[in-house]
């Protein structure tokens, strides 16, 4: 994710405090060119721990309806 390593310190910071669990971006908005095949996002979200629960939690419940059929 190169806004990570682009942003400031303060935005760091202010990232840092909110102890971030899970990084995602949509591919989509990958650019058209990557590293080693890998994609290179142009923006990038975060989830916090309690966000990141909620979200395993849908995932799983999604992997399991997937597989009933």
């Amino acid at each position: 994710f190169m806004p990570l390593m682009l942003m400031s310190p303060d935005m760091g910071q202010g990232i840092y405090q909110d102890k971030p669990c899970m990084f995602y971006a949509n591919m989509k908005d990958c650019f058209p060119t990557g590293i080693n095949g890998y994609p290179c996002f142009g923006s990038v979200a975060y989830l916090n721990s309690k966000e990141a629960e909620i979200f395993d939690n849908y995932y799983k419940k999604i992997e399991k309806a997937i597989n009933e059929i």
